[in-house]
């Protein structure tokens, strides 16, 4: 039988004396996060717009990509994956933002999720090329991308290194990865019990990274229209060269706390 803490997001810890106390919470699985955000779909987009979400992505994403700008590997465009896409909010900044042509492919386990981001970023003038895929088995080729990005996907995973690994296999060299993640606060505390998810430091969502191997990152807060500051956090850094020994085996890379 599996062991159920395998499957368990940390809610709370803390040492008195010799004792821990600590709680945790059993991740969604996929069939029923695909339920959840299936029913969201339709008032997704609406949502993030009245959070202010659109215009924090594009402030985020230009003074992230200003220190780490991804460049098109083989070819004149910029090969761009969305992992956890929902309704295309994050891609439909980059297009704001980005100075490159770019081919842009996404993945969700929610298929209304694809339809609502495909229809946005039609609508805008981008094409989208949908895959219903689980971020943590991605249907791409090793180095098949510059940039690959996600907001709010990895913190529903019980070990979000097993996503972190899947989105660096399909980055090459060089590339860049970009990931927004709810920051622990009052707001991150309400998303922790809705979607049953992590809630991080800087430093954590920093570690997630690091400890993959990935170099160069840097970590912004984000901020929406929420009072009290901000309420997620966007890290980014760049995929290593290979090692002149070797090539890298971030699976074998020690997991962040």
């Amino acid at each position: 039988m599996a062991n159920p803490t395998n499957h368990a997001i940390p809610v709370f810890s803390r040492w008195l004396g010799s004792w821990q106390i600590a709680i945790s919470r059993r991740a969604f699985d996929p069939a029923d996060l695909q339920r959840a955000y299936d029913a969201a779909a339709p008032r997704w987009a609406d949502k993030l717009r009245r959070l202010g979400v659109p215009a924090a992505y594009r402030g985020a994403l230009q003074a992230l990509l200003a220190h780490d700008r991804p460049h098109p590997g083989k070819g004149h465009r910029l090969n761009v994956l969305d992992c956890g896409v929902g309704t295309g909010a994050l891609s439909l900044a980059l297009a704001d933002v980005i100075d490159h042509d770019m081919t842009l492919a996404a993945v969700d386990v929610s298929p209304r999720m694809l339809a609502e981001a495909r229809h946005a970023l039609q609508e805008k003038g981008v094409e989208l090329a949908p895959h219903l895929a689980d971020v943590r088995d991605l249907p791409f080729p090793d180095d098949a991308f510059d940039l690959v990005m996600c907001a709010h996907a990895l913190e529903h995973l019980a070990d979000p290194q097993e996503a972190i690994a899947e989105m660096l296999r399909v980055l090459r060299p060089s590339g860049v990865v970009l990931a927004r993640v709810t920051r622990r606060s009052l707001l991150g505390g309400y998303v922790q019990l809705k979607w049953r998810t992590h809630q991080l430091t800087a430093e954590r969502a920093v570690g997630w990274l690091s400890a993959r191997g990935i170099g160069n990152i840097r970590c912004r807060p984000v901020r929406g229209r929420i009072p009290g500051g901000a309420w997620s956090i966007a890290v980014a850094g760049r995929k290593p060269e290979p090692d002149p020994a070797g090539i890298a085996d971030f699976t074998q890379l020690p997991h962040a706390a």
